[in-house]
């Protein structure tokens, strides 16, 4: 298996591991699957060197993918990233997801953020312990602020310092 920076020839993978988990999963904030004309707005956000999505892959068949992203708007957040990490219905329950975002994490600290953040549901206990092993820390929990099949979910909001790192220079 290899990991490396996707280019835009792999959208159409990226975006049918995304909506296998919007359809099988409950990992996403989606309820629908997205086309890939609304992958492609997806796409050109990350185009910034700040932003990168990197996909992991094997005999050349895409088995996941992870990014980061701008966290809020504002210029004092230019040094956080959200991070976001999906993978192939195959591919799960194989430590992928734990290499991946390790590398993932591996990229903040070369593009030059400080924080990485991660939104998890509260059910998925499979993206929290991953999380956790890759050192995030639970900073809060936000009741009630999802709804999906009749039910309100909270989000567990975890943070992960970039070790050493001072950011990209002041904003």
């Amino acid at each position: 298996m290899t990991i490396r920076l996707a280019t835009e020839a792999d959208l159409p993978a990226l975006t049918d591991i995304y909506n296998a988990a919007v359809t099988g999963t409950d990992a996403t904030c989606d309820l629908e699957p997205r086309t890939l004309g609304e992958r492609r707005d997806w796409w050109q956000a990350h185009l910034a060197p700040h932003y990168p999505v990197l996909v992991a892959e094997e005999e050349g068949a895409a088995l996941g993918y992870a990014s980061l992203s701008s966290w809020v708007n504002g210029a004092v957040y230019a040094h956080t990233a959200e991070s976001s990490l999906y993978l192939a219905p195959g591919a799960r329950g194989r430590g992928l997801g734990t290499t991946l975002m390790r590398a993932l994490l591996e990229e903040a600290a070369r593009v030059g953020h400080h924080v990485v953040i991660a939104r998890i549901w509260a059910g998925n206990a499979a993206s929290l312990a991953m999380c956790r092993r890759c050192g995030f820390e639970t900073v809060g929990v936000q009741r009630e602020v999802g709804r999906r099949r009749g039910a309100w979910e909270d989000c567990v909001l975890l943070q992960y310092l970039v070790p050493g790192q001072i950011g990209r220079g002041d904003v």
